[in-house]
């Protein structure tokens, strides 16, 4: 099939690529912010990034839209011409500096308006014509803005008939594909991007409904399979570098974000286009060096400053030959004077990786600055590097452009391998992709994931024998008095939703949330900082269940109201402490004859005076979801005479309504079932108001770690069959079952996933329930040695942890292996000696005992698997005789032969010698009893393994 009838057939076939933009409500929150009309009008404040706002011009234009019409990234702060730095100084673009700040500032405002104001493609044409810009402009200054910055701001202003594609290089490669040369193309990206457009309209003509946007999420799509791969990008040339002598100025060049060299006093080094115009240049101001020294000067800045190019890979270096961090060039070179010796730099985007020994792959950067490519002796370096910090992680730095959309992940995965094979590590990562959240590292991975589990967007839940489908589902559970769910002084039972029922209903939540965003209903929201200061209160409406409930929601809605249904039919305008509101309650019951009951006046005393002019009320819809917010606008009013039967009543002004808020987007708690009490602002979700505009991924993901040790059919029960996709809500065969404490009709949601581990050491995939095994894809994790390509006093790591692993696979079986992250840590620990003795620390603790566990005791095996069984050590039966345990400080597992006649004193029959074993003491002690390093490298530079003819242990 041709990629055009491919593209009609998907376009036909998918509604995602009829959209306008990825998200339409947020797309309109920058129109409404920042209209083409009012750039010119923008202050700085408004304009830059790097002050601190995410509510800026720029910020949008490169981050806040990306969700709506694809990733865009200028390369560094520069693309943005004006920005302010982190010192708080103003960042001008050099050709700008001419002017004054006013003066330049306004410059770059007319550019963005006059691309901003093109509202047709053949008006767009002109964009690439400087002398036109220069002429209808009124200013004299030469093209200023990026290809992929004036395609940004078409699209941003025109998403109905301009392609959201950002790279020329992208834009002509998809030209291509389709038999279209486009060699006449170079350096006009609008021209390009209209000629791709040209081809969208053919198309367009086949799917009426097929948007832009759509054609561009189609072309990145998966299912169409063209989509650029980097290496389709202008060569991108990778350098290894020495910061400074050694790397000894990696800290200061990080935090600056630069790479920097020593002119040795020639200054801007950008005046020498070549070696040998720096070469005559050291001839003359460095007397009496010696030439070898001087070409080594001219041939370090000319690789610093001619043949580094911009989106060039630089990886920085430690020591002999340790990677500290990667980065990519973000600018031409830079002179300042003021930065001497490394008055020379260049910009780049930093990462920090954890120290990994390369030595081994024969690195030797003498310069301090080294081209390597895949056609020199460094390919096998570089090509691990790539897979482990660039390929695999999607980003390096110069990010790809287009929307491309995010892989369809599986409903139902287990993760299953050895222990210690990184489970736990990619259940985190996969759970932040699956939830459509960005992380930055490790680290900033790990506190996102655990925001998301305050929200309840990612549950975690770990499975055992004695877990039941009460905590799993539901069941009755005992409430204590005097709480904010219990007010009462006694204990009542409730049934209480299990983690499974949580993470469905909050799945469910979220798809509502989803459509009302959707809706643009959250257009024009926002709490001002002075509301922000007032006090939140949660109100119930009615109950949203009933139809009488229904009703008094509605009405207070359109008529501005929040009403209260306790208190009788009592006016309380005169009261305004509690005691008030109880005394006057008491007078009426007394008089009336009415039920008495203390939360008639108490929750009156909260309504009428505790709720203050100008608080924020949430109006509740369940525990779970919030439906509408107001500013309360006026005081208590009695009036009884309103047609829904309720007297008690407060003005409001509403800033929300008919919308599905989930809780968890604003609050970390579960609401109560009280009708109104106050909201903890500690409890808050960070800038809340500003968050609730965007549009939040509605996948909820729950976690079920060591998913094997639990009893499925006790667990699930009778919803183990709701989980099939085919079974989920809105899937052809949807199915609900009736819950049975509760009576709750119960179903799982298509956005509901399941994550679970299983480690293979405690139980065999074969030997689990076979009702799970059929409604899930498993994933195997096996031991990565590539992650341990480093040294511990000349032990190569990874080489060591292969040898242990085709033994236990030999000896036992695959599934017993042991797994790379018991060793991870020894990459951050830069102190050798400190490294070696943590190595000792993880055998005598994790390692040993593992084994201990996997042979039952089987000392004889345990030393075959380390490589310290006196066979492989090939000493005689009379050698054995006379070893000692401390004779054997290369053992990690010591043995010894106890003769029977020196233990009973005679030979017995039906007695043998046997052996002793111990821990090598040594791998936990210090000083002169320090383990040899050899015990462990004896456990991969076994020459022979044959079997020898005395009697050894285990003979």
């Amino acid at each position: 099939m041709e990629i055009k009838e491919k593209i009609i057939e998907l376009a036909k076939s998918n509604t995602e690529y009829h959209k306008l933009t990825g998200n339409d409500a947020k797309h309109r929150e920058f129109i409404s912010k920042f209209p083409s009309d009012r750039i010119t009008h923008l202050t700085l404040d408004e304009y830059c990034v790097g002050g601190g706002s995410k509510d800026t011009f720029s910020y949008w234009l490169e981050f806040g839209l990306r969700d709506c019409i694809g990733t865009y990234s200028p390369g560094s702060s520069r693309g943005h011409l004006i920005y302010y730095q982190s010192d708080g100084s103003t960042f001008v673009l050099k050709m700008l500096q001419k002017y004054s700040l006013d003066e330049a500032f306004t410059y770059v405002l007319k550019i963005h308006q006059y691309i901003a104001s093109i509202y047709n493609p053949e008006d767009a044409k002109k964009i690439y014509d400087w002398q036109v810009l220069q002429s209808e402009l009124g200013i004299d200054t030469n093209d200023l803005l990026g290809d992929g910055r004036k395609l940004r701001i078409l699209a941003a202003y025109n998403p109905e008939w301009a392609l959201p594609i950002y790279s020329l290089t992208h834009i002509k490669y998809f030209i291509e594909k389709f038999g279209i040369s486009s060699n006449s193309l170079k350096g006009k990206p609008i021209a390009a991007m209209l000629q791709l457009r040209e081809i969208y309209i053919r198309i367009k003509e086949e799917v009426e409904e097929l948007t832009p946007y759509g054609f561009m999420m189609v072309l990145y799509s998966d299912e169409l399979g063209i989509k650029p791969q980097k290496n389709n990008e202008s060569v991108r040339k990778v350098w290894l570098y020495y910061p400074g002598p050694g790397g000894e100025m990696w800290n200061d060049f990080y935090v600056k974000k630069i790479m920097a060299i020593n002119s040795e006093g020639l200054g801007d080094l950008s005046h020498y286009k070549d070696q040998q115009g720096l070469l005559q240049q050291y001839h003359k101001i460095s007397k009496g060096v010696p030439e070898g020294r001087l070409k080594y000067w001219s041939r370090f800045g000319d690789y610093f400053v001619n043949k580094i190019n911009e989106n060039d890979i630089i990886i920085a270096l430690s020591g002999v030959a340790t990677c500290i961090g990667y980065g990519v060039v973000n600018s031409k070179n830079v002179y300042n004077a003021s930065f001497k010796p490394y008055d020379n730099y260049r910009d780049i985007s930093w990462e920090k990786i954890e120290s990994w020994d390369i030595s081994g792959y024969g690195v030797n950067v003498q310069l301090g600055l080294l081209e390597i490519s895949n056609k020199n002796k460094y390919s096998k370096f570089l090509e691990e590097f790539m897979a482990k910090y660039i390929d695999e992680n999607g980003e390096d730095g110069c990010r790809t452009e287009g929307n491309i959309p995010e892989t369809k992940y599986e409903l139902n995965t287990i993760l299953y391998g050895p222990p210690g094979t990184g489970k736990t590590y990619s259940v985190i990562e996969k759970a932040l992709k699956i939830t459509e959240t960005r992380y930055d590292d490790r680290e900033d991975a790990l506190e996102k994931f655990k925001v998301l589990q305050e929200k309840g967007q990612i549950e975690f839940v770990t499975f055992h024998q004695s877990y039941s489908y009460e905590e799993f589902v539901e069941g009755i559970k005992p409430i204590p008095p005097n709480i904010d769910e219990n007010p009462s002084d006694n204990v009542i039972y409730k049934v209480k939703a299990g983690v499974f029922k949580k993470a469905a209903e909050l799945a469910l939540d979220n798809i509502k949330y989803s459509d009302s965003i959707a809706s643009n209903k959250f257009m024009g929201f926002s709490l001002t900082d002075e509301q922000m200061q007032n006090d939140f209160h949660k109100i119930s409406l009615g109950d949203s269940t009933s139809d009488e409930g229904v009703r008094i929601h509605e009405y207070c809605i359109a008529n501005g109201l929040i009403v209260m249904g306790w208190g009788g039919d009592i006016d309380y305008s005169d009261c305004d402490t509690l005691s008030e509101v109880k005394k006057k309650y008491d007078e009426e019951v007394q008089k009336n004859n009415y039920e008495y009951s203390k939360s008639n006046y108490e929750f009156i005393d909260r309504f009428k005076n505790k709720i203050k002019t100008g608080d924020i009320v949430f109006a509740s819809k369940g525990l779970r979801t919030i439906r509408a917010i107001g500013v309360v606008d006026g005081d208590y009013q009695y009036l009884p005479n309103e047609e829904i039967n309720r007297c008690h009543f407060r003005r409001v002004k509403w800033l929300l309504a008919d919308v599905e808020i989930p809780i968890s987007q604003i609050y970390s708690k579960q609401l109560s079932q009280q009708t109104t009490y106050s909201l903890n602002k500690s409890n808050f979700i960070e800038d809340f108001p500003r968050n609730l505009a965007e549009n939040k991924s509605p996948n909820v993901v729950l976690i079920i770690d060591e998913i094997n040790r639990g009893n499925i059919s006790k667990i699930f029960g009778e919803l183990i069959t709701l989980i099939e996709d085919s079974k989920r809500i809105g899937a052809d065969d949807e199915l609900t079952v009736t819950l049975p404490y509760s009576g709750d009709s119960f179903g799982v949601p298509r956005n509901l996933y399941i994550i679970g581990t299983m480690n293979t050491a405690d139980r065999s995939i074969a030997l689990m329930d076979t009702a799970l095994r059929r409604r899930f894809i498993f994933e195997e994790m096996m031991p990565k040695y590539d992650k341990l390509r480093f040294k511990v006093i000349d032990i190569e790591i990874d080489k060591m942890l292969e040898s242990i692993n085709k033994r236990i696979t030999y000896l036992y079986d695959r599934d017993h292996q042991i797994g790379h992250a018991y060793f991870i840590k020894l990459k951050d620990i830069l102190d050798e000696d400190h490294r070696y003795s943590e190595l000792c620390s993880i055998f005598a603790n994790k390692i040993i005992p593992l084994l201990q566990e996997y042979f039952y005791d089987d000392w004889s095996k345990i030393q075959i698997v380390l490589g310290c069984h006196p066979n492989q050590l090939k000493p005689t039966k009379n050698d054995l005789k006379n070893i000692d345990f401390d004779d054997t400080l290369n053992q990690l597992v010591q043995s010894k032969l106890v003769e029977e006649d020196k233990i009973i004193g005679f030979d017995h029959d039906d007695l043998d010698d046997s052996f002793e074993y111990q821990i090598n003491p040594a791998l936990i002690e210090t000083g002169d009893k320090l383990i040899n390093p050899d015990a462990f490298r004896n456990i991969y530079q076994l020459k022979s393994l044959k079997k020898d003819k005395h009697e050894t242990p285990g003979s």
